[in-house]
């Protein structure tokens, strides 16, 4: 794991590409030590790779994925080798996702879903199947549209700020329990009459 210091100045773990080598032995000892050192294959730790399947452990026992920064692309394949009914808090963010992922709206416990500055450009029918989800961070991303179905999650808190939205659902005023609505830096036109 390497430390590296992140925007807000804390500092993030991450798994790092690794690569150890063995030294080349000096010349004068080449003779002594040919014999007893082979040279070594380098140590490669992929990105993602462990340090995914560690999350995956850990979500299963927490009850909190956090898959954040990992530069996905998609949801990973070995989710389904762990128990995940219980998760409540999964954190998706700083990756490369262009949709939520189908395996997250499987995630019927979900509590907290944040998927912040990654690539979405639409959002899954699938997502009504999380009737818990209180909290829904899709900031940061290429969203030019939120569907309609969206207005019938439990939502009180959506933040859709800095996309490409030109409108909101007209049918918005269905999140009855909507405590915050961040939708600043968007493209937005208008607001739906139930908001203004």
């Amino acid at each position: 794991l390497a430390e590296v210091e992140g925007e807000g100045g804390g500092a993030l773990k991450g798994m790092a590409t690794v690569v150890a080598a063995v030294a080349a032995p000096s010349l004068a000892l080449a003779g002594v030590l040919e014999e007893s050192l082979a040279p070594s294959p380098p140590l490669l730790l992929a990105v993602g790779g462990r340090g995914t399947e560690k999350a995956l452990e850990e979500a299963a026992v927490s009850g909190v994925l956090n898959l954040g920064g990992r530069r996905l692309k998609e949801f990973p394949r070995g989710a389904r080798n762990y128990d995940l009914t219980d998760i409540t808090q999964a954190d998706l963010s700083k990756n490369r996702f262009s949709e939520i992922p189908e395996d997250a709206c499987h995630l019927i416990s979900l509590e907290s879903l944040s998927l912040y500055h990654n690539c979405l450009r639409s959002i899954p029918l699938a997502i009504t199947n999380l009737q818990t989800l209180t909290y829904l961070n899709i900031s940061r991303n290429q969203l030019a549209l939120l569907p309609p179905y969206i207005c019938h999650l439990p939502l009180k808190v959506l933040i859709v700020s800095n996309n490409k939205l030109v409108s909101l659902p007209d049918n918005i005023g269905m999140l009855m329990n909507l405590r915050q609505l961040d939708v600043s830096c968007n493209e937005l036109q208008s607001l739906p009459n139930q908001l203004g």
